[in-house]
């Protein structure tokens, strides 16, 4: 129950940036397209897997660590349930900053968003 929370949780931080600019831009190239179709599909892996493989395939589509950091950032802050640790957690990912403690506030965060949503 709790990795189906924890799915839950990153897809509802999904839906806070469908509407996003800066996503639909990215969208319309097939190659970003079809990474993030396959994200928002995959019901097995874990939530923090899910975020790694979406921050690397936002870097890997605008080949421009500042364009790439400026459009993370820009969707973190679209979810304004974040506690400021969460948002910390989610703005180190796949840095050298990350750590387990990190990780595992990710893993909170989306149980806690997948059980608010399933309520």
């Amino acid at each position: 129950p709790l990795h189906r929370d924890g799915q839950l949780g990153f897809f509802n931080f999904m839906k806070n940036i469908l509407n996003e600019a800066d996503l639909n831009q990215l969208l319309t190239s097939e190659s970003f397209k079809s990474g993030f179709e396959y994200i928002i599909s995959d019901m097995n892996s874990h939530p923090v897997h899910l975020f790694q493989t979406l921050r690397a395939l936002l870097l890997t589509e605008t080949k421009n660590d500042d364009l790439a950091l400026k459009s993370w950032q820009n969707w973190v802050e679209k979810t304004n349930s974040l506690k400021p640790y969460e948002r910390e957690s989610l703005s180190l990912i796949n840095s050298s900053g990350f750590s387990d403690e990190h990780a595992r506030a990710i893993e909170i965060l989306c149980i806690r968003l997948g059980q608010q949503s399933s309520t």
